[in-house]
């Protein structure tokens, strides 16, 4: 989105960018004070740039109280503006397609919608950008910085840039030294092993986190976020979804996906919820003061090495 953002810019030059392009949250100015904006004219340019973020009024957000709002001469302000003024309306949200002034907006001007990438084309697209720096990388070196680069598209190329600058062929090692394993994936392993009970690699990984001065609390967050992801992965699994369906109902990274469906198939279920019941119980007597966060987690963790 701010490539194509980007792109608008170049396609409509803006001469005096600081008086000329400027940028809005919907939720905190009226309608009207976003009328006079789209309505005014460049200043000593040939065209002049508004852009609109987080548009309350074409989702189902209710951050504002919509009744005391001129939405309709909004949109209608938008779509009638002066040829020199380009209004763009930038929704990271999904837009609610059941609403008139969605469709009114779509029919006026031009749209593009972007959703994450599918495994073969986030693959495909990220060879191509060490192509394009004349950079070579190993199909298992790409892999693995696809695993850890996360859900972020922006933080994949920052990774990527990265890499090009260091080398230019890249490669499994190079990958494991320079781009940091996410603490979701630590956080993963960290349930994987739990799930196993394997105790000493549990206290591994753990104390590898303390070593970082990664916050309890937030760890414990993190495992049952993991969990939760682990456990929505399987319920989709026996329904019949295929990879492409799940991660596109789960908005997941591809990638992300793969690594945790690998050993998903040896869980159970009822595991995984007893695991995010006891770490609620966790997080709130920690949250009470009825116990020390480190010593109520490492209690945790070491209580579990006993049998199924």
């Amino acid at each position: 989105m701010d490539q194509r953002l980007a792109g608008l810019k170049n396609e409509y030059p803006l001469t005096n960018e600081d008086l000329n392009y400027v940028r809005l949250d919907c939720r905190e100015y009226s309608c009207q004070e976003l009328i006079n904006e789209v309505s005014s004219v460049p200043f000593f340019s040939e065209y002049r740039m508004v852009v609109l973020t987080h548009p309350y009024f074409l989702t189902t957000e209710k951050g504002r109280n919509e009744k005391n709002e001129d939405i309709e001469s909004l949109v209608d302000a938008l779509c009638h503006t002066d040829e020199s003024l380009v209004a763009v309306i930038f929704a990271e949200g999904k837009l609610d397609e059941r609403k008139k002034l969605v469709k009114k907006l779509r029919k006026a001007g031009k749209s593009f919608d972007f959703g994450h990438p599918d495994a073969s084309r986030l693959l495909a697209s990220c060879r191509q950008a060490f192509k394009k720096r004349h950079t070579a990388i190993d199909d298992d070196a790409l892999t693995l910085l696809l695993q850890r680069a996360g859900d972020s598209l922006l933080h994949i190329q920052n990774e990527t840039d990265k890499l090009c600058l260091y080398a230019s062929e890249i490669h499994l090692a190079d990958v494991e030294r320079l781009v940091a394993k996410p603490i979701e994936e630590n956080a993963f392993e960290l349930t994987n092993a739990l799930l196993k009970r394997d105790l000493t690699r549990v206290l591994a990984i753990y104390h590898d986190l303390m070593k970082k001065n990664e916050e309890p609390v937030r760890l414990i967050a993190m495992m049952a976020s993991s969990l939760r992801t682990l456990y929505q992965v399987k319920l989709l699994d026996r329904k019949g979804y295929n990879d492409q369906e799940i991660s596109r109902y789960l908005d997941m990274n591809p990638y992300r996906l793969r690594y945790i469906r690998m050993d998903s198939p040896h869980f159970e279920l009822d595991d995984i919820l007893k695991l995010i019941s006891q770490l609620s119980s966790l997080d709130l007597k920690i949250k009470r003061g009825q116990i020390d966060k480190y010593q109520g987690l490492e209690l945790f963790l070491t209580s579990l090495n006993g049998g199924r």
